[in-house]
């Protein structure tokens, strides 16, 4: 019995192009190559136009034809003219990418526009990118954002997602966060994975819209399961900021599979501080370098600063710093200018200049940072490579100081205090350590301190100058320290006489090298005030080392306790020999020892050759 469908594909019954197009679409469908060319050539030849498509389709394609460009466009062409939509469109791809023909863009155009204009997505779509990029014809946005929105409404996602990024930047059309979340949204929705990232970025920073932690976290997870790297990078980011380490590391290591630098630089950042894993600085230094390769420029920066910490690598190495620093500085990297600045300054693996360190942080500070304005502001108040000036130090810290710098804050109050390169000014120089020590600045708390202490530019207040020198003095703040210990030695306002804690801090101090602090501690140990038993070794010993740091009080109190040593075995109070207990008192009654700041009835002078304090017409001789 004789099938009816092969009774279909006899040939010899067919009349007609459409039967034989009809015919050939049978056989193609089948995969009967053979079949299908032998159709459509015959319907081709008789003018139909779907046949000339076809016949350019199995060209194109190398089906039963060997695969050959020049007659697939041969074919689109004749198609085309008869303005067959897809022929048009297939032609646009081929002079566009100079498939089978020179590329020619401005043919691309042609037939592009031929068949945006039969309302062909694709080919509105390709329009619009070529008017965007200004292929073959002037860049115009205007015009791309049209076609992008004749392709968007017919679904095409790939307009949606670009005329979405075009109201959210205002390119080419009013920018309107609304219009680019309803297309961000309506691409999304149909499975457009940068839609999905687009709107995590807009519910994250909050442009244009109310920042929604919640939305962010839906829709960079959304686009993250599906692959994208940058998705799984920012949603990493967001659990790191929430302190849920676990996640955030999970997300980085999906995203640095994928080769994102941003991953690894910051999976570099949690080993280096030991975020949601053991701190581990070889391994932090590992994915820094994963990164720096790559050429991210914080990656760099942050490899840089291990190499010049010696941390997590073989030995600390000051040229391969230097070598990272370049690289991130190359890149216009401005903390790296700062750091490659600071190594010139310094002469860290390479020749000290002022000068390549002043153009450093010149490059840096053009770009708004801090740091570097208050760098060069010390290096003009202090004429490092350029002409001392004070005025150009006070613009140059006043520029950090707005950015909220403390260092900057605390160097513009000092400056007003003393009236370096400006008016002499203690309110302003008191509201600058006030901004500086609100950041938790040791160095501003204890100038802070200090002018509650004198009251200058503020009411008198002990009470919160020890509260400023104490906040100040447990940040390890020496001035402070030193400070502390005088309030507790002297029991300025409502602190009482507390040798004991001013034995302490003295000795913290001390130890710190502060030298007010040695000359304390020594007058201390010489009274024995807070101690069991006076020790006079000691005092001499802490005397000495602040006389060679040159404070004259202690130069002076050295000589006189040595002189005391050799000549007497105590004290003598009016032709009575008396123990050091008699008078040790004696050095309460200032706010300082040795003659500064002693009550106005204190006079030290010196009869013949050996010093005597007279206080109240009694004479106390050395």
């Amino acid at each position: 019995m004789t099938n009816s469908n092969n009774r279909m594909l006899q040939p010899n019954s067919l009349q007609d192009a459409q039967a034989q197009y009809d015919l050939g679409l049978l056989h193609y469908d089948n995969q009967n190559y053979q079949g299908a060319a032998n159709m459509f050539t015959q319907a081709a030849d008789q003018n139909h136009v779907s046949a000339q498509f076809m016949l350019g389709v199995m060209h194109d394609q190398g089906e039963w034809f060997s695969q050959n460009y020049t007659l697939a466009i041969d074919w689109y062409t004749q198609a085309a003219n008869q303005e067959h939509i897809l022929s048009q469109y297939n032609l646009g791809l081929m002079y566009k990418n100079g498939i089978g023909v020179t590329t020619s863009y401005v043919q691309a155009i042609h037939w592009y526009t031929k068949a945006a204009n039969h309302g062909h997505d694709r080919a509105q779509l390709n329009l619009g990118v070529m008017y965007a990029e200004g292929l073959g014809v002037d860049p115009s946005d205007e015009i791309a954002a049209e076609w992008y929105i004749r392709a968007a409404n017919q679904d095409n996602v790939l307009a949606q997602v670009n005329i979405a990024q075009m109201y959210a930047g205002g390119v080419g059309i009013g920018q309107c966060v609304p219009r680019a979340l309803y297309w961000f949204e309506k691409a999304a929705n149909l499975g457009n994975i940068v839609a999905k990232f687009n709107l995590g970025m807009i519910f994250e920073t909050g442009i244009g819209v109310t920042k929604n932690h919640e939305k962010a976290i839906h829709w960079y997870n959304e686009a993250a399961i599906k692959g994208h790297a940058e998705a799984q990078f920012n949603l990493g980011k967001m659990y790191k900021l929430a302190q849920n380490y676990d996640e955030a590391i999970s997300w980085f290591i999906k995203a640095s599979a994928q080769d994102c630098a941003e991953a690894k630089n910051s999976l570099g950042v949690m080993y280096d501080q030991g975020l949601g894993v053991t701190k581990n600085y070889k391994t932090a230094v590992e994915w820094y370098s994963g990164a720096a390769i790559q050429g991210l420029a914080k990656a760099q920066f942050n490899l840089a600063n291990m190499y010049e910490e010696g941390l997590g690598v073989e030995e600390q190495c000051y040229e391969k710093a230097i070598y990272w620093y370049n690289k991130a500085a190359g890149q216009a990297y401005a903390n790296a200018q700062v750091s490659l600045g600071l190594m010139y300054e310094k002469g860290l693996g390479v020749a000290k200049s002022h000068t390549k360190a002043l153009g450093l942080y010149t490059q840096a500070a053009e770009q708004g940072n801090a740091i570097a304005h208050y760098n060069l502001g010390l290096m003009y108040e202090k004429g490092l490579g350029v002409v001392k000036s004070y005025t150009k130090a006070f613009n140059l810290y006043n520029q950090a100081a707005e950015q909220g710098s403390a260092v900057a804050q605390c160097n513009l109050g000092l400056m007003y205090e003393k009236g370096l390169g400006v008016v002499k000014s203690y309110t302003k120089a008191f509201d600058l350590y006030n901004q500086a020590a609100e950041q938790g600045s040791a160095v501003a708390q204890c100038h802070l301190g200090l002018m509650y202490e004198k009251g200058l530019g503020v009411v008198k207040s002990y009470t919160k100058a020890f509260d400023l020198y104490n906040q100040s003095a447990f940040q390890g703040n020496t001035i402070a320290q030193c400070n502390l210990g005088v309030m507790y030695y002297y029991g300025k306002g409502e602190v009482d006489i507390h040798h004991t804690q001013a034995l302490l801090w003295f000795s913290v101090a001390a130890k710190n090298e502060n030298v007010e602090a040695q000359y304390y501690l020594g007058v201390m140990n010489e009274y024995g005030q807070g101690l069991t038993n006076k020790d006079l070794n000691k005092a001499i010993d802490c005397y000495k080392k602040a006389a060679k740091k040159g404070l004259i009080k202690a130069q002076d109190a050295l000589e006189m306790l040595m002189n005391k040593r050799s000549s007497v075995t105590g004290w003598v109070y009016e032709g009575q020999e008396k123990s050091f207990d008699a008078v040790k008192d004696l050095h309460l009654k200032g706010n300082t020892l040795f003659g500064q700041g002693l009550q106005s009835n204190a006079k030290l002078s010196k009869l013949g050759g050996a010093a005597s304090i007279k206080i109240g017409g009694l004479k106390v001789n050395f």
